[in-house]
């Protein structure tokens, strides 16, 4: 199951989660507004920000965390909206955003405490103060808004406050060399680079991880804030506390205050996990105080944090039943890491690839070395031993009374794996049978894979789509594949490379033979790759999480290794492409005809200038404005249906206002309308067409309709 891909659609949960976003949301809400003291202890929150944002006056009211509180509502919001659309809830939101906006100073910081009540400290107290963990928490929420409605205020506000860190902390010496008592700022920029890409946030967010920790730790020597340093000399208060007894790398156990724990080391499983760990060392931090926590400092009900006092953990097995703290934050908390190690930890997924039930199997990995590049090597075994070298991917005919794939069909559906894993491996298998079937010129049913190389190539087809199933990519793009030259030795004798298998299976697919005389696609990889692969061609515009390797047995005087790049591509909806070429021997009309004919082929838009060519020919650019994924459809179009003989492109970036369309009732009936909106801009426009037929109906001038309705607001 891929946790990120995971929708709920009925039973127990979905009606808490209808539950919270009709009702739950809305009384938080209130109480957050100070509305409704029958609900909750009323929460001066939304009046601090109005307070810092000069809308009201009065003494600053609450913690030194309260604006955190409206950051969590924001973000949960955000999340509602987008399993259940709800126009007045993203209406409360937008104006929450604005009031927030309102009060951010003009260098980009924001944080009612500090505005309303100690200007003068603001970015000076980092132990017990908050002000790094309300910041984080608030952009948090406005990269989750902004995935849930592509509106860009909050976010660009939050970057703005990044930037100020960004210039005010970090490694040079004209830089503050500190980090938050309380783990969190880490999180916020790592969603505001997951939602713009820049590299800055995610290197603050590496620094702070690995400047936390380094001694003599500055909490120590801190000037304290006051009231909120509650207990800054106890014991239980020490550095540990802030986990900055010893840098992070080098920690192994869950020590501190629970919930700073778990923000913290999501932090640096999400880290590890986009890269930023080439040594290893983040990891296995991660993976030893998790492991520690859960065989020493967890309760059976899966709580941890069994102090009152302090909020944290002790020691190794106290956890006392009668006194236990197990705070709902370290609760939720926990959720965030075990997410994101759930992602990150490469022994959880070979002992799930074990699990899987094939005889004789065992699956193993190592990491090594191909021309000076670090990645893994997974190991296939049967009874112990490996395949003699591409062997078991090379199949042939034989007769005997079972279909193979009846009896791959049959091993198959005795194996521990996710039905949809199951249909991938067939249909896998299936691509085999027919390719193998095509070259020897005999039935399906004749196709023998032999015993040792059907449990072999099993594994791999089965760990391929279990693998793939977890990850859950909404496409997989692979480049031209190299297949290799010279020949390869097979139960038949020598084959030329690509095998004759291979090149059935890689028919419609850009292949080159490079320069290695050796097999680098085999018939197995090449069905998994028809199979899985969305589209083959040029690594697309993308946001680069992380990056692996898969390193091959053979040594070549080129890295022998399979790169994987794993992110997130441009989101289509602002990355266009634009085509455009020149012509001069082109009627009008025909030029019309092929624009009507790229507009009905899926063009965004098509526009045609007059131009000046070379020797002062007069000419036409034609200009076509497309979606990434159609643009070689569009090419291809442009060069049929125009006399030209060239095509030029190019990538675009556009800001668009987010449309929604609705119907409102006026004297003259229900109208249609579209609402724009985004960038500080909301504008409205009557359907043409329904203005039109009122023109009509009623003997009027358009603009006469337009006059009339200006003043109607729609519904």
């Amino acid at each position: 199951m891929n946790i990120e891909r995971t929708r709920i659609t009925g039973g127990f949960w979905y009606g808490r989660m209808k539950n919270a976003a009709s009702r739950v949301l809305w009384e938080q809400l209130a109480i957050l507004r100070g509305e409704r003291p029958e609900l909750a202890h009323p929460s001066p929150v939304v009046e601090n920000f109005r307070i810092a944002a000069g809308l009201s006056r009065g003494p600053y009211r609450g913690r030194v965390y309260s604006d955190s509180e409206l950051g969590k509502w924001i973000e949960a919001a955000s999340y509602s909206l987008e399993r259940f659309e709800d126009p007045a809830l993203e209406k409360e939101i937008d104006a929450l955003v604005d009031l927030m906006i309102k009060a951010q100073m003009s260098d980009g910081y924001l944080n009612t405490y500090f505005q309303v009540l100690r200007p003068q400290d603001r970015l000076k107290h980092y132990a017990f103060s908050c002000e790094l963990y309300n910041m984080g928490h608030l952009m948090e929420a406005s990269a989750a808004y902004y995935h849930a409605t592509g509106k860009r205020p909050f976010l660009e506000a939050m970057c703005r406050a990044a930037d100020l860190l960004c210039q005010r902390i970090g490694p040079l010496p004209h830089q503050q060399h500190v980090y938050d008592g309380h783990a969190e700022i880490e999180l916020g920029l790592l969603r505001l680079y997951e939602a713009t890409g820049c590299r800055r946030y995610l290197d603050l967010a590496r620094y702070f991880v690995d400047e936390r920790g380094k001694q003599p730790c500055f909490f120590l020597t801190e000037a304290l804030l006051g009231d909120n340093d509650e207990g800054a000399n106890d014991k239980w208060f020490g550095p540990d506390h802030h986990q900055a007894h010893m840098p992070v790398r080098l920690q192994r156990k869950a020590d501190g205050h629970a919930v700073k724990v778990t923000y913290l080391y999501s932090a640096v499983a999400e880290l590890a996990a986009l890269g930023e760990d080439a040594d290893g060392t983040l990891f296995n931090a991660c993976r030893s105080v998790w492991e520690n926590m859960a065989r020493h400092r967890m309760y059976l009900t899966g709580a941890i944090g069994s102090q009152g006092y302090a909020e944290r953990f002790t020691v190794d097995d106290d956890l006392p039943p009668d006194r236990s703290y197990a705070e709902t934050c370290a609760s939720v908390g926990l959720c965030f890491w075990a997410r994101r190690m759930l992602t990150l930890d490469r022994d959880a997924a070979l002992a799930e690839l074990n699990a899987i039930g094939i005889p004789h199997v065992t699956y193993s990995y190592e990491t090594v070395s191909r021309c000076g590049i670090r990645g893994t090597h997974m190991s296939v075994k049967v009874d112990g031993q490996e395949e003699s070298d591409a062997m078991h991917h090379h199949h042939h005919h034989e007769d005997h009374h079972h279909s193979v794939l009846e009896q791959i069909a049959h091993m198959v559906g005795h194996l521990a794996l996710p039905e949809a894993v199951k249909q991938d491996i067939l249909a896998v298998y299936q691509l085999l049978a027919e390719a193998e079937s095509r070259v020897h010129g005999v039935p399906v049913t004749q196709i023998h894979f032999h015993e040792v190389g059907t449990m072999d190539a099993l594994a791999d087809i089965a760990a391929v789509c279990l693998l793939l199933h977890r990850l859950g990519p909404e496409q997989i793009i692979a480049s031209p594949v190299c297949t290799g030259s010279g020949q390869v030795r097979c139960a038949h004798g020598l084959l030329p490379v690509p095998a004759p298998a291979t090149a059935l299976l890689l028919q419609g697919v850009p292949v080159y033979s490079g320069t290695i005389r050796a097999e680098l696609c085999t018939p197995t990889g090449a069905a998994l790759l028809k199979h899985f692969v969305t589209r083959f061609g040029e690594m697309p515009v993308m946001t680069v999480n992380t990056v692996g390797y898969g390193m091959g047995t053979k040594e070549f005087d080129t890295a022998n290794c399979l790169r994987a790049f794993w992110g997130e591509t441009e989101n289509t909806d602002n990355q266009v492409w634009e085509l455009n070429c020149n012509l001069d021997d082109m009627t009008a009309e025909s030029i019309a005809f092929a624009m009507e004919v790229l507009l009905r082929a899926g063009a965004l838009d098509v526009w045609a200038a007059p131009i000046t060519m070379k020797k002062s020919r007069l000419g036409t650019l034609l200009t076509v404005l497309c979606r990434p994924a159609n643009r070689e459809e569009m090419a291809a179009l442009l060069l049929r249906h125009t006399t030209t003989i060239g095509v030029r492109e190019h990538a675009c970036r556009r800001y668009t206002l987010s449309r929604t369309a609705g119907v409102t009732s006026t004297p003259y009936g229900d109208v249609r309308y579209k609402t724009s909106q985004g960038y500080g801009v909301t504008r409205t426009k009557y359907e043409y067409e329904d203005l039109a037929r009122i023109a009509a109906d009623h003997k009027l001038s358009l603009a006469q309709v337009q006059a009339i309705l200006k003043d109607i607001q729609p519904e």
